[in-house]
C-alpha cells in the first residue's frame, strides 16, 4: 500500500505542475529531511572531497529515474 504512494502523487502532481518542477521538489523535500539527519549523525564528513562522484551519482541514480518516472505518468491513464 505504501509503496504505491508516490505514484498516485506524482499523477496528481503533474495535472498542474510541470514533471521538472515535481522531481525538483521531490528532491528538495527529501534533502531537506535528510541532509539535517546525515549532519546529526556525522556521515557527511566522508564525503567531502568526493562532490563531483556524489552529484553524479545523484544525478544518474535519483533525479534520472524520479524524472522519467514522472514524464511515463503524463502518458499513462
Amino acid at each position: 500500500f505504501l509503496w504505491g504512494i508516490p505514484y498516485l502523487l506524482i499523477k496528481i502532481a503533474i495535472d498542474d505542475l510541470s514533471p521538472v518542477l515535481v522531481v525538483a521538489g521531490r528532491v528538495a523535500i527529501a534533502a531537506a529531511v535528510l541532509i539535517p539527519v546525515a549532519l546529526l549523525r556525522g556521515t557527511l564528513g566522508s564525503l567531502r572531497g568526493h562532490l563531483r562522484v556524489v552529484a553524479l551519482i545523484s544525478a544518474v541514480h535519483i533525479i534520472g529515474p524520479f524524472l522519467l518516472i514522472t514524464y511515463g505518468e503524463q502518458h499513462i491513464t
